[in-house]
């Protein structure tokens, strides 16, 4: 290396000291003093983990590189329309992309339960003296938190017996409640399971009802309601909301 001398004063005294001009190479690998430390501008960014032989220069290379693929990243986020976010999302979630926006929204804390999920089943007539699916379980098995009916339309003046049964995909079909007649509530009536297993389907006017303590695991299936009556003519509806979340993954209720 070439060495200029240089005058340094201090104090009453002059000193003459050795100064280095000449610039290391790029990408010096040795660190004999502390400009082959620092490097050069010319220096390639270094990658992977710390090394011995990169350089300070190479380093600061290597973060701002990485700090711009993180912006754009970021970027892409912020402006996204909806048509790559979701392919994005995917490659973290293991998603199809096509599904993810529904997949995100299930997330939300329902009734503080992290994971929880709703699903609902519009208002038809009752089905007569058999059943009918109200949700599909596929996938595994679900912890339902809640489902709660709303009578929408009243039911006509006739006896009316109407309970909540899981038929499985594998197994034997079970009620989930003992059948209650819903003749003379109210529209606007809420209904639940009851806390006690073997008991009769809860009813509260239009201003309330009682969830149970505990959630129920129901096997992949169908949930269905059942109308215990061999009647012709009932005009009354009701229309049901579950929240509920999976327990093996990649279980699903709708």
């Amino acid at each position: 290396m070439a060495k200029t001398r240089k005058l340094l004063a201090q104090g009453d005294g002059v000193f003459q000291v050795l100064v280095d001009t000449d610039l290391v190479p790029a990408d010096t690998t040795t660190d004999l003093d502390f400009t082959e430390t620092i490097g050069r501008k010319a220096d390639a960014a270094a990658a992977g983990a710390v090394t011995s032989t990169d350089s300070l220069l190479a380093y600061i290379k290597q973060v701002v590189t990485e700090l711009i693929v993180v912006d754009g990243v970021a970027d892409s986020i912020l402006v996204d329309t909806g048509t790559t976010l979701p392919v994005t999302l995917a490659d973290i979630l293991t998603d199809t992309g096509t599904t993810l926006p529904a997949t995100l929204a299930t997330l939300a804390p329902i009734m503080g339960i992290p994971g929880a999920a709703r699903a609902a089943a519009a208002a038809t007539l009752l089905p007569n003296n058999t059943a009918a699916s109200l949700f599909t379980i596929s996938g595994g098995r679900v912890l339902l938190h809640a489902i709660i009916g709303e009578v929408t339309i009243v039911m006509t003046a006739q006896q009316t017996r109407v309970k909540l049964q899981v038929n499985p995909t594998t197994g034997t079909t079970t009620d989930l409640c003992i059948a209650l007649d819903l003749t003379g509530h109210e529209q606007g009536a809420l209904l639940s399971l009851p806390g006690a297993p073997g008991s009769a389907l809860v009813a509260g006017e239009s201003g309330n009802v009682q969830l149970p303590s505990t959630g129920i695991i129901l096997a992949a299936g169908v949930l269905e309601i059942h109308h215990n009556d061999a009647v012709a003519g009932q005009t009354g509806q009701v229309k049901w909301d579950v929240v509920w979340s999976p327990y093996d993954v990649g279980a699903t209720l709708a």
